[in-house]
């Protein structure tokens, strides 16, 4: 036997091996039904998946992040199952849950476009397979078999990741003829997905490289009842209608172009007079709680982000050099404010030691030769 710990303190007997599902049937009908998944000593599981020790065991609902994380994880599985059948040959990068939803990266092969019009059979076929309720099943495999299994299926992508894991931490996930390379967890099965709807496709390079190939990304949601889907692509719509590119446009607040670059705005006379309202505004906030303003240069010299460690940790991706006639001499563009903040606190400090320093002396000569008041 092995002891099972609760949130709420409470100890219970199970035998070994018992699943997070069988403990949710064994407390409540309805907590069964509604479990997504079960924390194992602070680790997400499967339900399926056997407990061995005595743990501190929590079941997992809609309600809980990590059993919607494995709820909308399952669905990105889905999806691809259903991509893989209605896209023969299709290669697939990865296909993680975020905060609303999931995405899939997938490489549907030379001259193939996955179009928004696509979409509605994609839904169809991901509902078939919610209704054949099939068992996502968890298999720890070696490497060597993780490598053989998807080099013979050609999918470069998951080869490329399999390569960069350790022996022994690796297994897969499968439901029907769909196998994906997988850490989980997941729900039992397909048919604990109700109501799914693919939301909006975009291109995205492999591994965030521009120079590796650039795959499409799939983006959808899924619920438990539809009418939780229904009340979300409502919020949708109505977002839309508040997107500040839709409104700034509308109300010749600001403008983009691709020749100045993407996400870059051109503030129009409109939008220049409420921004310059705004700024006033938290200006005088600020002022009201003794903030005061500073101004820093919008570039600094190289040295300046090498001491603040900024340099090290995003010098491949942030700082592109300006070079000088000064041999050696190298600035950069500041892609944040904190370092040249920190070297104001820092000489600003200097200087008021200085001044204490100065004082301290001025006061011990005045004591020293009686003078009552060097301040004239």
């Amino acid at each position: 036997m092995i002891k099972i710990t609760f949130p709420d303190a409470s100890v219970r007997e199970y035998e070994k091996g018992i699943t997070g599902l069988e403990i949710a049937e064994s407390i409540s009908r309805r907590l069964a039904q509604d479990a997504l998944a079960v924390s194992v000593n602070g680790e997400t599981w499967d339900l399926t998946r056997p407990i061995e020790n005595d743990s501190d065991v929590n079941i997992l609902k809609w309600e809980d992040e990590q059993g919607k994380h494995a709820y909308w994880h399952s669905s990105a599985h889905l999806m691809a199952e259903a991509l893989q059948m209605l896209y023969p040959g299709i290669k697939f990068g990865i296909g993680p849950a975020i905060e609303n939803g999931f995405y899939y990266d997938v490489d549907p092969g030379e001259g193939v476009v996955i179009k928004e019009a696509d979409f509605p059979l994609i839904e169809k076929k991901m509902m078939e397979l919610i209704a054949a309720k099939e068992d996502i099943k968890r298999k720890s495999v070696t490497k060597d078999d993780a490598l053989k299994m998807f080099s013979e299926k050609d999918e470069n992508y998951k080869v490329e990741l399999i390569n960069e894991l350790e022996d022994g931490t690796i297994t897969t996930y499968t439901q029907g003829v769909f196998t994906d390379l997988c850490r989980g967890p997941h729900v039992p099965n397909t048919s604990y997905i109700r109501a799914v709807k693919i939301l909006s496709s975009a291109g995205a390079y492999w591994r965030g490289d521009e120079k590796r190939p650039q795959l499409t990304r799939l983006y959808g949601i899924t619920f438990p009842k539809k009418k939780m889907l229904d009340e979300y692509l409502v919020l949708l719509e109505e977002a839309k209608k508040r997107d500040h590119r839709k409104v700034g446009k509308e109300l010749q607040l600001f403008t983009f172009s691709q020749t100045v670059g993407s996400g870059l705005p051109l503030w129009l006379p409109k939008g220049t007079q409420l921004r310059l309202k705004l700024e006033d505004f938290l200006k005088k906030i600020q002022l009201e709680f003794d903030y005061q303003q500073v101004m820093t240069p919008h570039i600094g010299h190289k040295q300046l982000y090498v001491k603040s460690g900024h340099y090290a940790k995003y010098g491949d991706d942030s700082f592109k050099p300006i070079k000088t006639p000064e041999e050696g001499e190298e600035f950069l563009l500041r892609p944040m404010n904190c370092p040249h903040h920190c070297e104001i606190t820092r000489l600003f400090l200097i200087l008021i030691r200085i001044f204490h320093y100065d004082l301290l002396n001025l006061v011990r000569y005045t004591a020293t030769n009686r003078v009552v008041s060097y301040m004239g």
